[in-house]
Order: C-alpha cells, then sequence, then structure tokens
C-alpha cells in the first residue's frame, strides 16, 4: 500500500487557493510474477484547479488559463516474465 498526502499552499501569482489532496495505490501480488493494483488519485475533492498566471508581474512573462484535475480511479495488472 502506498499513500501520498500533499499540502499545496496558494500561489502569488494564481487564483488559485490553496488545497490538499491524497493518492493511494493498493496492489496485491497472488502470485510470484503477477501483480494486481487500485490506484486513486485526488481523492480529498472530486476536482481542483491547479496551474495558472495572472501574467502581469508574474514569474513567469505568458498567461495560462488554470486546468481542472478531477478525482480518478484506475486499476493495473502487471505480468512478469
Amino acid at each position: 500500500m502506498d499513500l501520498i498526502f500533499r499540502d499545496v499552499d496558494a500561489l502569488t501569482y494564481s487564483r488559485i487557493p490553496a488545497y490538499a489532496e491524497m493518492d493511494l495505490r493498493v496492489a496485491w501480488r497472488p502470485r510470484p510474477r503477477l501483480e494486481l493494483a487500485v490506484m486513486g488519485q485526488n481523492l480529498l475533492d472530486a476536482a481542483h484547479q491547479e496551474g495558472g498566471f495572472t501574467g502581469a508581474g508574474a514569474v513567469f512573462p505568458f498567461v495560462a488559463d488554470p486546468t481542472e484535475t478531477q478525482r480518478g480511479v484506475y486499476g493495473s495488472v502487471t505480468y512478469t516474465y
């Protein structure tokens, strides 16, 4: 099991507020060469904004729109030979 928690502060030149998120990965090896895993990303909120700079006085000389990052859950099957 892997658990990642991150706390992101509001950026000075961004209109995006601070947020906290968590990712989780649970894996099981029923056989030595086979791994089954389920992963969840951004589990604390259904969605949050990332990136985005206002441009005027920003560290970067361009304007970038923020992106909406969604919660995601997926699985994997890994066989090593």
